[in-house]
């Protein structure tokens, strides 16, 4: 699908990886995503009345893997992001404060 010149398979489409730490961590985020998409669906009661029992866990499966595959909520990229840079951030130097500050 095209929007004025914006192709949005390739906005969807995952940034190459070529570190194995960060293929590791870009995984980890999104079996992350994939939990919450359950628990949220859960949350939801999807699948409550599907006709009989033990179809609503199938059904909740179904939508998060298919949500996942299509691109996700976008929550794996931002949590990797963030990870990444909390990894990369030097350390604070020693005159500034590390802990909490007290009052006067």
């Amino acid at each position: 699908m095209k929007i004025e010149g914006v192709n949005l398979a390739a906005l969807r489409a995952a940034p190459e990886i070529k570190d194995k730490k960060q293929a590791e961590l870009a995984r980890a985020c999104k079996e992350l995503e994939g939990v919450f998409l359950r628990r949220l669906l859960e949350a939801a009661k999807f699948g409550e009345h599907a006709g009989g029992q033990g179809y609503g866990s199938m059904i909740v499966d179904a939508l998060a893997t298919s949500i996942s595959e299509g691109g996700g909520l976008g929550l794996s990229d931002r949590i990797r992001d963030a990870l990444d840079a909390a990894h990369h951030k030097s350390p604070a130097t020693p005159t500034e404060p590390t802990g909490p500050v007290k009052a006067r």
